[in-house]
Parts: structure tokens; C-alpha cells; sequence
């Protein structure tokens, strides 16, 4: 049986991070594989340039709440934002409304729950997520 690789995995941007023009650390030379998401070299790459979008969103924009992180996140119009928002603030257990500060303590469920939807799986092991958390 053959078992296919989502997008997202197979790319090492589990949180299918749009390629435009940022050039994040850790991308693979070849960006050719995906002509619309960015191709990392390895998971923690694509985890860490997560991570730092996210906390991007509450320093440049000003987003304190997972309603309003998570709809900038998922913009594109390929799910349901309101459904998004709900399985997010619920892996944190507050309302979608609520004032959050992304930390090391906030950030890392907020970003398993995003691979997860986004993949349909979520394979990093805690130790890899914290890692990529930490990292400036």
C-alpha cells in the first residue's frame, strides 16, 4: 500500500510557510520541488521560520488573540478559518478571543495543533518543537 507524504512533511515546512521574497534560514538550495511553498533543508528549519512568524504576527501586527493570529495564518481562503480558530485556542484551552502572549510555553501547542491541520498528521517529536521554539 502505498502511503503518500503530505505536502507539508515532505517539504520540511509543516506549517506550508508561502515562499515570497524572505529568504528564510534553513531552505533547501532547490526550491523547484514546490513552486508555491517554501522547500527546507530539514523539519527544524521549517518549524523555527514557523515559529518566528508567529511571533512576528503579535510584534509587527499587533496579534494578541488566536482569532486574530490564526486568521492572518490562514488567509488563503483552503479551509475554514472559524473552524481553524476553534481547534487552536482549544489546544490552549482559552477562548479564540482571549489576550495570549506567544512563548515558549504558548507557542509550542499552537504550533503542533497548526501541523496537524495543515498535514493532517503531526509527527515532531516535543524536543524538536522546543528547539525551533527557542531559536533566534
Amino acid at each position: 500500500m502505498l502511503t503518500l507524504v503530505p505536502r507539508g512533511i515532505r517539504n520540511h515546512n509543516p506549517g506550508n510557510i508561502v515562499r515570497n521574497h524572505i529568504g528564510w534560514r534553513g531552505m533547501a538550495e532547490d526550491q523547484s520541488a514546490d513552486a508555491r511553498f517554501v522547500v527546507f533543508c530539514e523539519p527544524y528549519w521549517g518549524l523555527r521560520a514557523m515559529a518566528l512568524l508567529l511571533r512576528n504576527y503579535q510584534a509587527k501586527y499587533q496579534l494578541c488573540t488566536i482569532d486574530g493570529i490564526i486568521r492572518r495564518w490562514a488567509a488563503c481562503g483552503e479551509c475554514d478559518p472559524c473552524d481553524y480558530v476553534r481547534q487552536v485556542a482549544g489546544s490552549l484551552d482559552i477562548s479564540p478571543h482571549a489576550f495570549i502572549c506567544l512563548n515558549a510555553a504558548t507557542l509550542p501547542p499552537v504550533m503542533r495543533t497548526i501541523v496537524q491541520l495543515e498535514n493532517g498528521m503531526q509527527p515532531y517529536p516535543d524536543g524538536l518543537i522546543a528547539r525551533a521554539v527557542s531559536a533566534y
